[in-house]
């Protein structure tokens, strides 16, 4: 069995939970999110909708991301550049744009990035 550690400082003491209903919105909650939990669809108005300038939002918490939604959601190259750039802190991704992830990505090699892997290539229709 696999078993994935989570740093002590990635562990989730949040004091309040936020919701972003309009796009207008995210600026603001992302400079006051310790955690990004990204757990929308694929639809149009998904689509890169974290992308590198909404990102830089981020760099005064520093915040988590964690994405269990969809991988279109946020650019893998945008998320590797806001990792980089210290605007993310560090990232726990179950999805991505090709799964499985290419041995090429420059995810693998980033120690601030945690891997849940999704299940769903791995199971059958019975």
């Amino acid at each position: 069995m696999m078993q994935h550690a989570i740093p002590d400082k990635w562990r989730l003491k949040c004091t309040s939970l936020c919701f972003c209903r309009l796009n207008s919105d995210l600026p603001d909650l992302l400079q006051n999110c310790d955690y990004i939990i990204n757990i929308l669809p694929s639809t149009p108005d998904t689509v890169d909708l974290l992308n590198g300038d909404m990102l830089k939002h981020c760099a005064k918490k520093q915040s988590v991301f964690m994405n269990i939604g969809r991988a279109t959601v946020i650019k893998e190259e945008d998320l590797v550049t806001a990792l980089n750039k210290g605007w993310l802190s560090g990232a726990i991704l179950d999805v991505f744009a090709t799964e499985p992830l290419p041995p090429s990505s420059s995810l693998w090699t980033m120690p601030q990035v945690q891997y849940t892997f999704s299940l769903k290539s791995q199971t059958s229709v019975v």
